[in-house]
Protein backbone atom coordinates (compact mmCIF):
# COMPACT_ATOMS: atom_id res chain seq x y z
CA UNK A 1 0.00 0.00 0.00
CA UNK A 2 2.65 2.11 0.65
CA UNK A 3 3.99 1.69 -2.42
CA UNK A 4 0.88 2.87 -4.47
CA UNK A 5 0.49 5.65 -2.25
CA UNK A 6 4.25 7.18 -3.17
CA UNK A 7 3.34 6.04 -7.03
CA UNK A 8 0.19 8.14 -7.03
CA UNK A 9 1.64 11.06 -4.66
CA UNK A 10 4.86 10.86 -7.72
CA UNK A 11 2.01 11.05 -10.65
CA UNK A 12 -0.51 13.63 -8.99
CA UNK A 13 1.71 15.72 -7.19
CA UNK A 14 5.19 15.81 -8.53
CA UNK A 15 3.95 15.77 -12.26
CA UNK A 16 0.82 17.19 -12.94
CA UNK A 17 -0.20 19.24 -9.72
CA UNK A 18 3.09 20.64 -9.62
CA UNK A 19 3.29 21.35 -13.20
CA UNK A 20 0.03 22.85 -13.03
CA UNK A 21 0.88 25.07 -10.11
CA UNK A 22 3.88 26.47 -12.11
CA UNK A 23 2.92 27.10 -15.44
CA UNK A 24 -0.91 27.73 -14.57
CA UNK A 25 -0.58 29.91 -11.17
CA UNK A 26 2.82 31.28 -11.53
CA UNK A 27 4.37 29.22 -8.05
CA UNK A 28 8.11 29.13 -7.68
CA UNK A 29 9.50 26.40 -6.37
CA UNK A 30 12.89 27.25 -5.03
CA UNK A 31 16.18 25.65 -3.05
CA UNK A 32 13.96 22.12 -3.91
CA UNK A 33 17.40 20.41 -3.43
CA UNK A 34 17.83 21.86 0.86
CA UNK A 35 15.11 19.87 1.63
CA UNK A 36 16.72 16.77 0.42
CA UNK A 37 19.35 17.52 3.65
CA UNK A 38 16.98 18.31 6.07
CA UNK A 39 16.04 16.17 9.24
CA UNK A 40 13.29 15.06 11.15
CA UNK A 41 11.73 18.38 11.52
CA UNK A 42 8.48 20.83 12.00
CA UNK A 43 7.98 22.59 9.13
CA UNK A 44 5.87 25.82 10.30
CA UNK A 45 3.88 28.15 7.73
CA UNK A 46 1.54 31.08 7.56
CA UNK A 47 -1.96 30.21 6.04
CA UNK A 48 -3.27 32.20 3.84
CA UNK A 49 -4.73 29.42 1.70
CA UNK A 50 -5.79 25.74 0.67
CA UNK A 51 -2.86 25.86 -1.95
CA UNK A 52 -0.48 26.20 0.77
CA UNK A 53 -0.72 21.94 1.55
CA UNK A 54 -0.94 21.24 -1.64
CA UNK A 55 2.36 23.15 -2.81
CA UNK A 56 4.23 22.03 -0.20
CA UNK A 57 3.54 18.66 -1.14
CA UNK A 58 4.54 19.11 -4.57
CA UNK A 59 7.88 20.95 -3.54
CA UNK A 60 8.94 18.35 -0.93
CA UNK A 61 11.61 15.47 -2.55
CA UNK A 62 9.03 12.31 -3.25
CA UNK A 63 11.97 10.16 -0.72
CA UNK A 64 10.06 12.42 1.84
CA UNK A 65 6.72 12.19 1.83
CA UNK A 66 6.06 8.84 3.35
CA UNK A 67 7.61 10.40 6.58
CA UNK A 68 6.27 13.69 6.51
CA UNK A 69 2.60 14.85 7.43
CA UNK A 70 0.61 18.25 6.67
CA UNK A 71 -1.50 18.63 9.61
CA UNK A 72 -5.55 18.91 9.64
CA UNK A 73 -8.31 19.60 10.74
CA UNK A 74 -10.53 16.44 12.06
CA UNK A 75 -13.56 18.02 12.15
CA UNK A 76 -13.23 19.79 8.52
CA UNK A 77 -12.30 16.35 6.96
CA UNK A 78 -13.53 13.50 9.24
CA UNK A 79 -17.08 14.56 8.35
CA UNK A 80 -17.06 11.58 5.87
CA UNK A 81 -15.27 8.31 5.58
CA UNK A 82 -14.26 8.66 2.52
CA UNK A 83 -13.43 12.45 2.45
CA UNK A 84 -10.78 11.38 5.54
CA UNK A 85 -9.77 8.35 3.62
CA UNK A 86 -8.51 10.29 1.11
CA UNK A 87 -6.91 13.09 2.39
CA UNK A 88 -4.79 10.82 4.51
CA UNK A 89 -3.89 8.53 1.17
CA UNK A 90 -3.35 11.37 -0.90
CA UNK A 91 -2.05 14.21 1.28
CA UNK A 92 -0.23 11.70 3.97
CA UNK A 93 -1.85 13.92 6.83
CA UNK A 94 -2.59 13.78 10.41
CA UNK A 95 -5.69 14.26 11.93
CA UNK A 96 -6.25 16.66 14.76
CA UNK A 97 -9.26 17.60 16.34
CA UNK A 98 -9.29 21.43 16.79
CA UNK A 99 -10.79 23.10 19.91
CA UNK A 100 -14.20 24.17 18.19
CA UNK A 101 -14.71 20.62 17.02
CA UNK A 102 -16.99 18.03 18.97
CA UNK A 103 -14.07 17.14 21.66
CA UNK A 104 -14.37 20.78 22.80
CA UNK A 105 -13.20 20.06 26.31
CA UNK A 106 -9.41 18.08 25.23
CA UNK A 107 -7.04 19.63 26.51
CA UNK A 108 -3.73 20.91 24.30
CA UNK A 109 -2.15 18.06 25.06
CA UNK A 110 -4.95 15.52 24.12
CA UNK A 111 -5.30 17.57 20.79
CA UNK A 112 -1.98 17.37 19.91
CA UNK A 113 -0.95 13.86 20.74
CA UNK A 114 -1.71 12.58 17.36
CA UNK A 115 1.14 14.64 16.30
CA UNK A 116 3.75 13.82 18.94
CA UNK A 117 3.02 10.36 18.15
CA UNK A 118 4.52 10.80 14.18
CA UNK A 119 7.46 12.72 15.75
CA UNK A 120 8.22 10.24 18.06
CA UNK A 121 8.40 7.99 14.87
CA UNK A 122 10.81 10.62 13.75
CA UNK A 123 8.55 11.95 11.02
CA UNK A 124 8.51 15.27 9.95
CA UNK A 125 5.19 17.73 9.93
CA UNK A 126 3.81 20.80 8.55
CA UNK A 127 2.18 23.17 11.10
CA UNK A 128 0.18 25.91 10.13
CA UNK A 129 0.47 28.27 13.97
CA UNK A 130 -2.47 30.34 12.90
CA UNK A 131 -4.84 27.51 13.28
CA UNK A 132 -6.80 28.73 10.35
CA UNK A 133 -6.34 30.69 7.35
CA UNK A 134 -6.08 34.36 7.41
CA UNK A 135 -6.69 37.27 5.02
CA UNK A 136 -4.10 37.25 2.31
CA UNK A 137 -1.16 38.18 2.98
CA UNK A 138 -1.82 38.48 6.52
CA UNK A 139 0.27 36.75 8.95
CA UNK A 140 -2.02 36.44 12.26
CA UNK A 141 -1.04 35.49 15.79
CA UNK A 142 0.56 32.04 16.25
CA UNK A 143 -1.45 29.82 18.90
CA UNK A 144 0.61 27.87 21.68
CA UNK A 145 0.30 24.74 20.05
CA UNK A 146 3.75 24.70 18.15
CA UNK A 147 5.58 25.67 21.14
CA UNK A 148 3.80 22.98 23.11
CA UNK A 149 5.11 20.28 20.51
CA UNK A 150 8.68 21.66 20.49
CA UNK A 151 8.60 21.43 24.35
CA UNK A 152 7.80 17.80 24.42
CA UNK A 153 9.98 16.92 21.99
CA UNK A 154 13.62 18.99 22.74
CA UNK A 155 15.98 19.25 20.37
CA UNK A 156 13.63 18.95 17.70
CA UNK A 157 14.36 21.77 15.22
CA UNK A 158 11.73 23.40 13.19
CA UNK A 159 12.24 25.12 9.80
CA UNK A 160 10.50 28.21 9.51
CA UNK A 161 9.07 28.73 5.62
CA UNK A 162 7.19 31.76 4.47
CA UNK A 163 4.28 31.40 1.31
CA UNK A 164 4.12 34.20 -0.40
CA UNK A 165 1.31 34.89 -2.43
CA UNK A 166 -0.67 31.82 -2.28
CA UNK A 167 -3.09 34.12 -0.32
CA UNK A 168 -4.14 35.87 -3.60
CA UNK A 169 -3.90 32.94 -5.61
CA UNK A 170 -6.76 31.19 -4.01
CA UNK A 171 -7.77 33.48 -1.18
CA UNK A 172 -10.08 32.02 1.76
CA UNK A 173 -13.93 31.80 0.64
CA UNK A 174 -13.24 32.01 -2.72
CA UNK A 175 -12.95 28.73 -4.56
CA UNK A 176 -11.77 30.62 -8.02
CA UNK A 177 -7.54 29.77 -8.74
CA UNK A 178 -5.96 33.16 -9.85
CA UNK A 179 -2.36 33.39 -11.28
CA UNK A 180 -0.71 35.38 -9.44
CA UNK A 181 2.94 34.83 -8.83
CA UNK A 182 4.10 33.05 -5.71
CA UNK A 183 6.33 30.85 -3.86
CA UNK A 184 7.63 29.28 -0.61
CA UNK A 185 10.77 30.46 1.36
CA UNK A 186 12.21 28.28 3.32
CA UNK A 187 15.00 29.23 6.20
CA UNK A 188 17.43 27.16 7.95
CA UNK A 189 16.68 24.61 11.03
CA UNK A 190 16.52 25.79 14.04
CA UNK A 191 16.78 24.37 17.75
CA UNK A 192 15.68 26.51 20.31
CA UNK A 193 18.58 25.92 23.31
CA UNK A 194 17.12 25.35 26.85
CA UNK A 195 13.50 25.06 25.53
CA UNK A 196 12.57 24.02 28.80
CA UNK A 197 13.04 27.78 29.87
CA UNK A 198 10.59 29.02 27.83
CA UNK A 199 6.71 29.12 27.61
CA UNK A 200 4.66 28.05 24.73
CA UNK A 201 3.53 31.26 24.02
CA UNK A 202 7.01 31.89 24.03
CA UNK A 203 8.23 29.33 21.67
CA UNK A 204 5.46 30.84 19.43
CA UNK A 205 6.72 34.15 19.45
CA UNK A 206 10.12 32.92 18.43
CA UNK A 207 8.54 31.20 15.57
CA UNK A 208 6.71 33.51 14.18
CA UNK A 209 9.61 36.19 14.37
CA UNK A 210 11.48 33.74 12.59
CA UNK A 211 8.73 33.44 9.40
CA UNK A 212 8.64 37.74 9.30
CA UNK A 213 12.57 37.66 8.99
CA UNK A 214 11.36 35.39 5.72
CA UNK A 215 8.50 37.87 4.13
CA UNK A 216 10.95 40.97 5.14
CA UNK A 217 13.60 38.87 3.11
CA UNK A 218 11.12 38.43 0.22
CA UNK A 219 10.54 42.46 -0.21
Amino acid sequence: MEKIKLAVHIILMKIILKTFLRWIIGVQFTREEKLTKLPPCIYVANHNSHLDTACFLAWIPAEKFLTTHPVAAADYFSKYRFTEWLVKFLFNVVLIQRKGGPKRSASAEETLRPIDDVLKRNHSILFFPEGSRGNPEVMGEFKNGIGVLLKNNPGLPFVPMFMQGLGKAMPKGDPVLVPHESKIIIGDPIVINDITKFSPPEIATIIREEILKLSASSH
